[in-house]
């Protein structure tokens, strides 16, 4: 019995990791019985979540690869289209540094990529990334750069 628990537990946890829209399926035979599983991934999973200037954030890590999402976008975010489950960061964790992509996100000018770079704390409980984020004129032209500080926090 307990090896087909483990067969359904690792089923499901594929499934459930998973980051493509699809379902896994499985048969399993149990005493004679043939069981066929199917399960729906989750929209998005995470590892852990953080703060990040008013908005709550996943974290998803596979390898080195590092990708922060809005889970719970700020107000003011929300109100120039941010939603759950947007890519605000993806980039790539060396040791104890982050290098990598964000976002701005403006009112009429959608969102704009530039790099960043930055340091993991000591105790692995922030993440401070910071680059040149472009600044728009009122035709979404790029008149500039603004530095930008941008720190995570575990929660």
């Amino acid at each position: 019995m307990f090896r087909h628990v483990a067969i359904l537990a690792v089923c499901c946890a594929f499934a459930a990791s998973s980051s493509v829209a699809q379902t896994a399926n499985a048969t399993l035979t149990v005493n004679g019985m043939v069981i066929s599983l199917q399960v729906a991934p989750l929209k998005q999973t995470y590892n852990s979540f953080w703060e990040f200037n008013g908005s709550q954030m996943g974290l998803r890590s596979e390898g080195n690869a590092r990708s922060f999402y809005y889970t719970q976008p700020r107000d003011t975010l929300t109100e120039l289209g941010v939603s759950s489950g947007q890519l605000q960061f993806d980039g790539q964790r060396m040791g104890s540094r982050y290098v990598g992509t964000s976002r701005v996100f403006t009112q009429n000018c959608g969102s704009f990529n530039y790099a960043v770079t930055g340091v993991v704390a000591p105790d692995d409980r922030s993440v401070t990334l910071v680059g040149w984020a472009p600044v728009l004129d009122a035709a979404c032209a790029v008149v500039g750069k603004q530095e930008l500080v941008n720190v995570y926090n575990l929660q």
